[in-house]
Formats: structure tokens, C-alpha cells, sequence
């Protein structure tokens, strides 16, 4: 029953720590921008394209935690 128990476990919560990821790696490479190329970093910060693209990344965050959080919701069992 606990092993049953486990493998549950990590099948609702597989999605969630893949999300986390996804958006430390999208939200990690906005400042390794700035050390890499300046140039890029003034540009996705300073021109209404670069902000446009950041509202879409932002966009997309919210809109994949919505989904995750559908994913991870527990089972109602009924009787």
C-alpha cells in the first residue's frame, strides 16, 4: 500500500517540480543575458518588442501554473 502510496506521490508531483524548472531556467537566463551580451539585455528590457516578448514569457507562466495546478489537484474518492 506505501509503495502504491509513493508512486502516486511522484506522479501528481512530477508536473509541478518539471514547471518549477521550466520557469527558473526561462526566468535564470533574463540576468545571464545581461553577463553574456548587453546589447540583447538592453534590448528585451528597454524596447516595447523585448517587453512584449516578456509579457508573453509572463503570459505563458501563469497560464502553464493554471495547468499544473489542474494536473496536481488529488483524486476525490467517492463511496
Amino acid at each position: 500500500m506505501r509503495i502504491v502510496g509513493a508512486e502516486l506521490d511522484y506522479l501528481l508531483y512530477e508536473p509541478m517540480k518539471e514547471f518549477i524548472t521550466m520557469t527558473i531556467l526561462l526566468i535564470g537566463n533574463i540576468p545571464l543575458m545581461y553577463f553574456l551580451n548587453k546589447e540583447w539585455y538592453q534590448t528585451l528590457m528597454f524596447t516595447s518588442f523585448g517587453k512584449a516578448i516578456l509579457a508573453i514569457c509572463t503570459t505563458v507562466i501563469f497560464v502553464s501554473l493554471a495547468a499544473v495546478i489542474k494536473l496536481t489537484k488529488p483524486v476525490e474518492y467517492r463511496r
